[in-house]
């Protein structure tokens, strides 16, 4: 009986240490979610770049002034393209899955601001892919 008394706290412990667990679990799975919807969008950033840079250097090569506007503005969709693109490969390199260490509390504040910063990244990547897609589509 004595050795049930001394059982139930670990046993206690135990299902702490599983819900702390499924908890970080499904925290790293929302972010890698929006990772995962986001990722597929590099490929299309790199097209349209391209795109507004091939057609920048054509309007560039005319002599008319009302071109230099335009491929300006070409110029400066490729540098906001970039820019999405750089700060998923950013958000990428200094993510890490390594919580050795860490409290439990540490984990998932550490998760909620990757969220948070996945979630804005996702955001300027859209907000960038509307804007290449209206423009270079004229």
């Amino acid at each position: 009986m004595r050795y049930i008394y001394l059982l139930f706290p670990i046993l206690i412990l135990l299902s702490c240490s599983s819900a702390d667990e499924q908890e970080q679990t499904e925290m790293i799975n929302k972010v890698m979610a929006v990772h995962d919807a986001v990722m597929p969008e590099m490929g299309k950033i790199s097209k349209f770049k391209k795109q507004a840079q091939t057609q920048s250097e054509v309007l560039f090569s005319d002599s008319l002034k009302a071109n230099d506007e335009q491929a300006m503005e070409l110029e400066n969709l490729a540098i906001e393209l970039d820019a999405a693109n750089e700060s998923m490969m950013v958000w990428m390199r200094n993510f890490s899955k390594d919580f050795e260490g860490m409290e439990h509390e540490e984990i998932i504040q550490y998760l909620e601001e990757k969220k948070a910063e996945i979630d804005e990244v996702k955001k300027g990547m859209e907000a960038v892919l509307d804007k290449a897609d209206s423009r270079l589509k004229n």
